[in-house]
């Protein structure tokens, strides 16, 4: 596994990652509304994660969803935020 250090992806990059983490987030978490964010920094991807249990849950699925985003910022180079909300928030 390549791990970049720049952080200049091409369209196919961002593309890819997306959608790898979008699966990713699906599998964690199949009940999940998934919706593009603005991003707070310099993400290339931000994503709002809506899911319908409490906030013990989701501060676990977003450990899990943290965990994969790692390993996708590790295989593309781009910058990842997933934040996860409670569904009723």
């Amino acid at each position: 596994m390549a791990v970049y250090c720049e952080r200049n992806p091409k369209p196919e990059d961002i593309s890819m990652a997306t959608t790898e983490l979008v699966l990713g987030i699906q599998q964690v978490c199949p009940e999940a509304e998934i919706a593009p964010c603005p991003p707070y920094e310099d993400e290339h991807i931000c994503l709002k994660v809506l899911v319908p249990f409490g906030v013990d849950i989701c501060r676990k699925l977003e450990r899990q969803i943290t965990d994969f985003e790692l390993t996708i910022q590790a295989r593309y180079p781009v910058y990842t935020l997933a934040l996860v909300f409670p569904k009723n928030s």
